[in-house]
């Protein structure tokens, strides 16, 4: 099941903001809903696009992290931290061309992530910009997840 970021912002599962800059903090979240659970399997393909108001494209130094947040805990657990860099160097169409995707595949430590009913799933970055998720500035985020309903 395909997650994005801009097309899902009315599904009350996903929520974005705006971080603040040369802070690690939040831009998207993933709230798994009740009896379910959602998997992100290691080599995933994700689909990033991400601008500040200008609007000026995030540098490739940015880092990106996934974590995965529990109710009873104020912050995520940082599952993985990866740089921009190479979705930076490609456009939206380059990155969904299946020739260039192997460069956008996401290692998961152990294999996947798996994020249980109430539990979020948050991507956070350190940016020297403020995302935009305004229509016309053209901040993306896409990736895929399996969903399994719990038994």
């Amino acid at each position: 099941m395909k997650i994005n970021a801009f097309e899902d912002k009315a599904s009350p599962n996903v929520t974005t903001s705006a971080n603040t800059a040369n802070v690690k903090s939040k831009i998207f979240k993933f709230v798994c809903p009740d009896r379910m659970t959602y998997t992100l399997l290691t080599g995933a393909t994700f689909l990033l696009k991400l601008f500040e108001t200008t609007p000026t494209e995030f540098l490739a130094k940015t880092r990106i992290f996934i974590g995965v947040k529990i109710p009873s805990q104020e912050t995520p657990i940082e599952i993985k931290e990866f740089s921009y860099a190479p979705f930076k160097n490609l456009t939206v169409a380059q990155q969904m061309d299946r020739d260039n995707q192997a460069a956008l595949r996401i290692d998961i430590p152990q294999g996947k992530i798996t994020i249980k009913e109430v539990e979020e799933l948050w991507i956070e970055v350190i940016s020297t910009l403020a995302i935009s998720w305004s229509a016309t500035d053209g901040s993306q985020i896409e990736f895929d997840m399996t969903p399994v309903p719990m038994g």
